[in-house]
């Protein structure tokens, strides 16, 4: 019996993996006749690594944003109030990466799982404006 896709779509596959989530189901529903419930969520974790290079009068930084996805779960009595629980989702990365600061003779490159994030220069930031009401979008 595979364990994971492995690009094999028959029919056997597909009953395993039908009768493994009928098996959790079933589990869970037991779960419920105990007064427990299982709660669970998925979210992103964000790792940061950094490299500072020096050549001679320049510093160049590099910063390397990687996520994985990672599952929470918790046990919890049934019948209880919604909860909200907090999650460390470590270094969140920025949208932009920060514009070259020519008066230290540095730059710094943003890297957010293996795509370099563009650079935001003053120049860049569109000016502010208000909206006439026949264009507010509702």
């Amino acid at each position: 019996m595979p364990e994971a896709w492995d690009g094999d779509p028959s029919l056997q596959f597909q009953l395993n993996r039908l009768k493994t989530a009928d098996d959790i189901a079933a589990r869970l529903e037991r779960f419920a006749d105990h007064g427990v419930m299982l709660l669970g969520a998925d979210y992103l974790f964000w790792a940061c690594e950094s490299e500072i290079y020096e050549y001679e009068y320049d510093y160049l930084t590099k910063v390397n944003y990687r996520s994985s996805r990672t599952v929470l779960l918790s046990v919890e009595p049934g019948g209880t109030q919604p909860r909200r629980a907090s999650i460390f989702q470590g270094s969140l990365p920025p949208r932009f990466a920060p514009a070259p600061n020519k008066a230290r003779n540095s730059s710094t490159i943003v890297w957010v799982n293996g795509a370099e994030l563009p650079t935001l220069d003053d120049s860049d930031i569109p000016p502010a404006r208000t909206l006439d009401d026949d264009e507010i979008p509702f």
